[in-house]
């Protein structure tokens, strides 16, 4: 995803280095969780939606396989799955061939996990307020800037090198606006869910680990802005994936 943003090896390497190695995707690696699945998943999808039509028979099984896939690895993955099936939708629309393979498994499997729900618990879709509490909207407010900045939790305390990501998105829409929306529209939901949730603890869990399943579309921004920033923004996009790599280092 990176190189297909950027065209830039040495900016996709570095990019990759900065996400793979750091927190909450490395840690994430040492336990039997659906995050890293999911972002894997999370990843193809988006790239075989961005670059509709024009896959091949194999690649769009692969797409259909990956959004069919996601809510039963995490029921909350839904919001992950549908914007991107949309996304797929709206890049795909008209190509016969790529909605015959692809719209059958959808359905199939979004069929399959409503009846799923009701046979078990007797609703379609799964009861979010079972567990634990959501709080709309305001600790969904609290929640946005716990996610990126709380002490025990956060992604940019643990991880600052996905600051760069956040410049790469001012970029992007500078640039590609349109697809910095996609991106977004693919990412928000999940994050918006998330920052509601009123309980963030998860045992052996790495900080930021509700975000692990959206974090590798990061790359895409953080490629982008590592080709055509200038020395100094490369000389300290250098030094927070030092720091990244140090705080995971002493983990």
């Amino acid at each position: 995803l990176a190189r297909e943003f950027s065209g830039d090896l040495k900016a996709s390497l570095v990019a990759t280095l900065g996400m793979a190695f750091t927190s909450p995707l490395l840690p994430y690696s040492f336990l039997i969780f659906p995050a890293v699945p999911a972002a894997l998943l999370s990843v193809y999808a988006f790239r075989r939606a961005r670059l509709s039509p024009g896959n091949n028979r194999l690649q769009l099984v692969g797409l259909a396989a990956s959004l069919a896939i996601l809510p039963w690895l995490h029921a909350g993955y839904l919001l992950i799955s549908i914007p991107l099936f949309f996304f797929f939708l709206a890049k795909s629309w008209g190509d016969r061939r790529a909605l015959a393979v692809v719209l059958p498994v959808v359905a199939a499997s979004g069929g399959l996990f409503l009846y799923y729900y009701y046979d078990l618990y007797g609703m379609i879709i799964p009861n979010y307020a079972d567990h634990a509490e959501f709080l709309f909207p305001f600790g969904t407010l609290q929640g946005m800037l716990g996610l990126l900045l709380d002490q025990q939790w956060g992604l940019l305390v643990y991880s600052p090198f996905y600051l760069v990501a956040l410049a790469g998105i001012g970029l992007l829409f500078r640039t590609r606006r349109l697809e910095a929306i996609w991106l977004l529209l693919a990412t928000a939901p999940t994050f918006l869910f998330f920052a509601s949730y009123s309980q963030w603890w998860g045992e052996w869990c790495p900080p930021a680990r509700y975000l692990a399943p959206i974090l590798p579309l990061a790359a895409a921004p953080v490629a982008l802005f590592l080709k055509h920033s200038d020395a100094p923004g490369r000389v300290l996009s250098g030094f927070l994936l030092a720091v990244s790599l140090l705080i995971m280092g002493g983990f």
